[in-house]
């Protein structure tokens, strides 16, 4: 059995705690009445949608006189929808209402009374078990809508003090989703503090979202913290472009604080950085990541077809072959993606190994749809960067993971990616939720030597409790879910959208001929930071 506990958060424990109504001395208005009355009848419904009627409702009855009852009966809500996951079965994911958690949001926002408010911060500071992690991480970010409130200031400035990364990400999400002027300080405390990347993300997306330019001075300044990953120190830029109109896509703090005081760029500045991941003409900018790849029988379709005898064309699909020709004066090779690193011995010839499968590949004009997939992943691994962790999933009705770990992007795991890409044999079913949930399986660790590297742990980790894992999936298919433990695409939609709190991985999309459900595909990736391609 795959996977067995692999999504369990909850147990039928949640069932002990107490959500008694006060009594109502005031006379109840019928908003109240009428939502009281649907979540009496309703609480305990496994019928689809009930829990956030009852939300719906719930939120028209806020008038303050009612608030804190209304609370208590929300947070029930909150709790049984998070009891499905009580069957520790991977399926049990599946039954939980997404829209529940935004319903639940929806409802905080609207509340009026201090004394409700009150109710929502003691609930976080319940000594709860870890079991009841995504019940406190959604009613601390309920809680931002109220941060101004002096016991939800306290609360959260006490939050980042504690050492759960969790909960520190749901203090971020919290003051994002009702982002003001005066959370500046506290937007940059996070920023620059020992936190996640995941914390920092949200962030910087709340700078965004806050639109406004006095900040820039000091967010130039954070592109020389060592500690900024690839994709955080990509969205730093993305921010900065939007506050400041300047499209420069350069992490040199010179080159902007001279663009920013112009308020134009005289020269066509180039990223110091590590260039984007390039893969079917997406640009990946990140530094840990997750290939998931197709390899599903119909892959073998061809490219071509009687209404389309040229079939998709994809961006620089007609690469020159790669020549080996100059080296250092001591003799040694510089590895051409990787400045600065000279290429001797085994490594130098691995290296020489990639150019011949390389050279192999960009002579081909791919026929079917698997050799298209080939001949793309062969010349993005030949190109990727030398301080890049990676692993590749492949899936058809069952997953194959290469390496079960992320991998520094060496000659020697480039050529061992290479050769498995190059001799890629195609399978079944399309089963895509089963490497999807798998991708996000993904941590990052310290190795022996203290370099870091990333674990993979199927079957016994849960993906809503991870931080600092892997930032970006890519996902490459070509027909639709057929196969694997969800198989509505709505299902897969709503996994990906619950982990986007925690997580914010990017997920892109590439897809491939007639068969895919582009609107799915699209709407998976631009919801989750992500960016989809179609090639029909």
């Amino acid at each position: 059995m795959l996977k067995a506990g692999f999504l369990y958060l909850c147990t039928g424990a949640l069932f002990s705690v107490s959500f008694a109504l006060d009594s109502v001395s005031w006379k109840s208005s019928n908003e109240f009445k009428k939502a009281k009355e649907y979540f009496e009848k309703n609480i305990d419904s496994d019928v689809p949608g009930r829990r956030v009627i009852c939300l719906e409702l719930l939120t028209k009855a806020l008038d303050g006189d009612a608030d804190s009852s209304c609370v208590k009966m929300a947070n029930r809500v909150l709790f049984e929808e998070l009891n499905r996951l009580r069957d520790k079965d991977p399926s049990s994911e599946a039954r939980v209402n997404a829209d529940v958690f935004d319903g639940f949001l929806t409802f905080c926002k609207g509340i009026k009374s201090q004394k409700a408010v009150e109710l929502l911060v003691k609930e976080v500071k319940k000594s709860y078990s870890d079991q009841f992690v995504r019940y406190k991480f959604y009613v601390i970010m309920g809680l931002g809508f109220h941060k101004t409130d002096k016991q939800v200031s306290k609360l959260f400035s006490d939050i980042l003090k504690e050492k759960d990364p969790l909960y520190h990400i749901a203090v971020a999400n919290a003051v994002s989703a009702a982002v003001a002027q005066d959370d500046i300080k506290l937007l940059f405390d996070l920023l620059e503090g020992n936190y996640g990347w995941e914390t920092r993300f949200e962030s910087l997306s709340a700078l965004e979202k806050l639109g406004d330019n006095t900040v820039v001075d000091k967010l130039i300044s954070l592109l020389g913290n060592a500690r900024l990953t690839i994709r955080l120190k990509a969205k730093l830029i993305d921010v900065l472009g939007v506050l400041t109109k300047l499209d420069l896509k350069s992490d040199s703090i010179p080159v902007w604080q001279d663009a920013w005081k112009n308020k134009k760029a005289n020269d066509d500045p180039r990223s110091t950085g590590i260039p984007p991941t390039e893969f079917f003409g997406l640009k990946i900018r990140s530094d840990r990541l997750v290939f998931v790849l197709d390899k599903s029988g119909s892959m073998q379709e061809p490219l071509t077809s009687e209404e389309d005898p040229e079939g998709p064309k994809v961006p620089s699909d007609d690469e020159n072959k790669f020549e080996v020709t100059s080296t250092t004066g001591s003799g040694d090779y510089m590895d051409p993606f990787t400045p600065k690193k000279p290429l001797k011995g085994q490594e130098f010839s691995a290296f020489k190994e990639c150019v011949e499968i390389f050279n192999k590949w960009m002579e081909k004009k791919p026929v079917k749809r698997i050799e298209m997939l080939q001949k793309q992943m062969i010349k993005t691994l030949f190109k990727l960067h030398g301080d890049i962790l990676f692993d590749i999933l492949l899936y058809d009705s069952s997953v194959f993971p290469w390496k079960k770990l992320l991998v520094q992007a060496d000659w020697f795991n480039k050529l061992d990616a290479m050769r498995r890409i190059d001799s890629l044999v195609t399978g079944n079913a399309t089963n895509i939720s089963d490497p999807v949930m798998d991708g996000y399986q993904y941590i990052s660790a310290k190795g022996a030597k203290g370099e870091l590297t990333g674990i993979f742990h199927r079957d016994s980790m849960d993906p809503f409790s991870v931080q600092d894992g892997i930032d970006s999936i890519v996902l490459l298919t070509d027909g639709e879910p057929n196969m694997g433990f969800l198989t509505r695409k709505k299902d897969i939609k709503d996994f990906v959208a619950k982990l986007k709190p925690f997580r914010k991985i990017a997920f892109h999309v590439i897809g491939i001929g007639s068969e895919i459900g582009t609107d799915f595909l699209k709407e998976l990736a631009e919801s989750n930071y992500g960016e989809a391609k179609f090639f029909k």
